[in-house]
C-alpha cells in the first residue's frame, strides 16, 4: 500500500477535480489512500473519474463562478478537512470570445 506522503484517510478537497492539475492531483491522491471531496462543474465528468479511481470519493457538482452555488459546497463538507487543492480556473480566451 501506497502512503509515501503520509495522506491516507486525510479528507482533501479538490476544485477543478475533473481535468488538468486537478485531474492528476485527484489520481495521485486516490493512490494515496486519502478520502476525497471532488467539486466540478459536470455531472459526467466526475462520474467518468470515480470510476477510474480505486476508492469511492465524494462528488459534488458545482460552478464555483455561480456565486448561488456555493452555498450548497457546505451540503458536502466533512467535519475536519485536512487539506485544499484550488485547481478550478476559468479560461479567460473563453470569456473573451478568443
Amino acid at each position: 500500500m501506497n502512503d509515501f506522503y503520509g495522506l491516507r484517510k486525510k479528507k482533501i478537497i479538490v476544485t477543478g477535480a475533473t481535468s488538468g492539475i486537478g485531474r492528476t492531483l485527484v489520481k495521485q491522491l486516490d493512490s494515496e489512500h486519502a478520502d476525497l471531496l471532488l467539486i466540478g462543474r459536470s455531472r459526467e465528468k466526475l462520474e467518468a473519474l470515480t470510476g477510474e479511481l480505486s476508492r469511492k470519493p465524494t462528488c459534488c457538482v458545482i460552478d464555483l463562478t455561480d456565486l448561488g452555488q456555493l452555498q450548497n459546497i457546505a451540503n458536502f463538507l466533512p467535519d475536519k478537512i485536512d487539506g485544499l487543492v484550488h485547481a478550478a480556473g476559468v479560461n479567460l480566451w473563453s470569456l473573451l470570445g478568443v
